[in-house]
């Protein structure tokens, strides 16, 4: 048996979701993708494309759901959606654009259910915090990242439940 909320499963999801979403809510298409080398300098510093969204993995908690083989348990995986939009006036503009940028993200992922394969849907989706992205330098005044919990049952294969028995 497989593990239903995956972390692979969960970014193929958000992947999926956000262009199509934002071309419409948004009014433009918006560059969404893993945070990755290309997205910093050789300085260490973050370098995105405007607008962009990129999808950091932060972490994740299982709960145990009284399985006493302990093989199911609540996952609940935490995201960094990573929000820019570019403007040439000012870094103040840039800011309120950004900020602009990530209330319509917002909206969409607010209570969203990601699909992770046919048939198999995420608990709705929770937003979490925002805070400002922060390279080696420090804090990016102009780029914030909203985190969201994505939820849903976990199931695993025990594969070396008895390992070593005879």
């Amino acid at each position: 048996m497989a593990t239903k909320v995956q972390i692979h499963l969960v970014e193929a999801a958000l992947l999926s979701l956000l262009p199509a979403r934002l071309k419409i809510s948004y009014g433009r298409n918006v560059s969404v993708a893993p945070i990755g080398g290309r997205d910093f300098n050789q300085d260490g510093q973050l370098v995105l494309k405007s607008p962009a969204i990129r999808l950091r993995f932060s972490s994740g908690n299982y709960a145990d759901l009284r399985d006493i083989q302990r093989l199911t348990a609540e996952a609940e995986l935490y995201w960094d959606i990573i929000c820019f939009e570019e403007s040439l006036k000012s870094q103040a503009d840039e800011r309120t654009k950004t900020l602009e940028m990530l209330a319509v993200v917002q909206d969409e992922l607010s209570g969203a259910r990601l699909l992770l394969s046919p048939g198999v849907y995420t608990q709705p989706t929770r937003l979490v915090a925002v805070n400002p992205v922060m390279d080696t330098y420090g804090p990016v005044d102009q780029c914030y990242a909203l985190t969201i919990a994505v939820s849903g049952l976990a199931q695993f294969s025990g594969v070396n439940a008895n390992f070593g028995a005879k």
